[in-house]
């Protein structure tokens, strides 16, 4: 048995944008297998480790957003060129006891990003709270 609950929510003012981003998840005590475990890591989820590096049977995640429209592309390339970054925090458990140290990671980002013909393009770097860091080129929603 799992739950797992994701809200995000957006705000533009102007050429800007807020996304706040919320993530829970539970198994109820029950020991998953690998392949049903919640993962966390990567762009926008803890940017600075590698994607998924962290799986557990609980999870708590949240971030904020923020970027702001720089240039606006002609048709048929695509709609705009964004500049950005993120902050980012989660905690990967085998039981409830989530924020606590030493499971609790922080991420953060500067990115690049277009809206192009062939979807979302973003060309970024990530940092861990650990001093990890990571460079991203992600064609699609990331």
């Amino acid at each position: 048995n799992r739950l797992s609950f994701d809200l995000a929510s957006a705000k533009s003012f102007g050429k800007n944008t807020l996304v706040g981003h919320a993530r829970l998840g539970a198994s109820f005590g029950s020991e998953m297998p690998y392949y049903d475990q919640f993962p966390l890591g990567g762009f926008l989820e803890l940017s600075g480790y590698a994607n998924e590096q962290f799986r557990g049977n609980q999870l708590a995640f949240g971030s904020l957003i923020y970027y702001r429209q720089l240039a606006t592309l002609t048709p048929p390339l695509g709609r705009g060129i964004y500049l950005g970054g993120s902050l980012e925090v989660g905690s990967i458990r085998d039981t409830l006891e989530f924020l606590t140290e030493p499971n609790t990671r922080f991420g953060s980002s500067i990115f690049l990003g277009a809206d192009t013909w062939l979807g979302p393009a973003y060309l970024g770097m990530g940092v861990g709270g650990e001093g990890d860091s990571t460079a991203y080129f992600l064609l699609g929603r990331p």
